[in-house]
């Protein structure tokens, strides 16, 4: 038996489009699709196979829809708000028939787009950007075709290419937030953070609802090391109640690079409670951490982070000052010998400590040259 959800999307189809019609029992018809391909494709082995289950009741659904599309009882209208929907439900099949069906009444520009977008949702990068190219030669007014497409050549390394689209993007929507925000983003992967910030000054002129343009802006201040600028920014995203781990995250280097690192721990700190194994984070909080002289805790951080890399100088050295600050003598003087081997400097740096260390250990102390 198939699950009801189907017939659900069904009844949502119908309610969605105000309705079109279907000769016959939309129950009967679901149910003998699937069990015909049921019939076909399965074994004995495969009960219980909920995975195989979920295929069968989805080609049962694509057959029978397409049966509704063949019978021409959509309008061009109902298509439109069809599409969407399979789209949204990720049924990319049906969405593919569905346009082949409807291709003679579409404009061309709106066929290689529907078809590209269709393409892009399964990860066919290449292909997807075949046809927003055709889209673009076909209408190169078409905003939505020259956005995707700025797109495909992202998802396809082309980042140079990508520019080039969202700026004609830009020059074709001069009053596109989005638009700008794109060619901003563009800009900061080739470390143009100049370029990324004026074009999000420009985004954020428009539409200051766009989370992405203060991340982009704020991480393009920061690469700039323009702190003042950052945490306008930074302020701008509080005023306007935006919200997003990244830009905590972002709080957090602009406060490191501030000096204010309590703060900037408080952002970490809060950062890795939400999202586990940000070894990126916990490095910048381990940082935080040393600069505030904050050493309870500290250590297990460190260790998460020298598990990738046991032979990292400046996690080696945080180590040593953890354990020389909470007195763990014997553990600091065992990453000293391991520094040591690094470089000969730290028994130089830290004399005064690995002196303080031996004299609780009760070792006579030699003059390290």
């Amino acid at each position: 038996m198939i699950d009801g959800k189907w017939l659900e999307l069904y009844q949502y189809l119908q309610q969605q489009t105000g309705g079109f019609e279907y000769d016959g029992d939309v129950e009967d018809s679901l149910g003998s699709k699937y069990n015909f391909i049921k019939s076909q494709f399965s074994t004995i082995n495969d009960e219980g196979d909920n995975n195989k289950n979920d295929w069968l009741e989805h080609e049962a659904f694509t057959a029978f829809f397409a049966d509704v599309i063949r019978n021409g009882s959509l309008t061009l209208t109902q298509m439109e708000t069809v599409f969407n929907i399979l789209m949204s439900a990720k049924l990319c099949q049906l969405a593919l028939a569905l346009i082949n069906y409807f291709k003679p009444e579409l404009a061309e520009d709106e066929y290689y787009l529907k078809t590209g977008l269709i393409y892009q949702q399964i990860g066919e990068h290449d292909y997807a950007k075949s046809m927003f190219e055709q889209g673009v030669e076909s209408n190169s007014s078409n905003a939505l075709c020259l956005s995707h497409l700025g797109f495909s050549y992202i998802y396809t390394g082309n980042n140079s290419a990508a520019i080039d689209k969202f700026k004609q993007l830009v020059e074709l929507t001069p009053d596109a937030a989005g638009a700008y925000q794109n060619l901003a983003g563009c800009y900061y992967q080739e470390s143009e953070f100049e370029l990324a910030a004026e074009n999000c000054e420009q985004a954020f002129a428009l539409d200051n609802s766009i989370v992405s343009t203060y991340i982009t802006a704020i991480s393009s201040y920061l690469a700039l090391k323009n702190t003042e600028k950052a945490e306008e920014w930074i302020q701008l995203s509080i005023d306007n109640e935006m919200e997003s781990m990244e830009l905590v995250r972002l709080c957090g280097i602009s406060a490191l690079q501030c000096q204010r690192y309590e703060e900037a721990i408080e952002a970490f700190t809060h950062y890795t409670s939400v999202i586990q194994d940000a070894y990126d984070v916990i490095n910048l909080k381990v940082k935080a951490c040393v600069a505030a002289e904050q050493w309870d805790g500290l250590e297990s951080d460190i260790n998460s982070l020298l598990a990738l890399d046991p032979h990292e100088s400046e996690l080696l050295e945080a180590l040593f000052l953890t354990y020389f600050n909470t007195k763990k003598w014997k553990e600091a003087e065992g990453v000293i010998t391991a520094l040591n081997k690094v470089s000969p400097k730290y028994g130089t740096v830290y004399r005064q400590q690995i002196n303080e260390i031996r004299q609780h250990h009760s070792i006579a102390v030699n003059v390290i040259d």
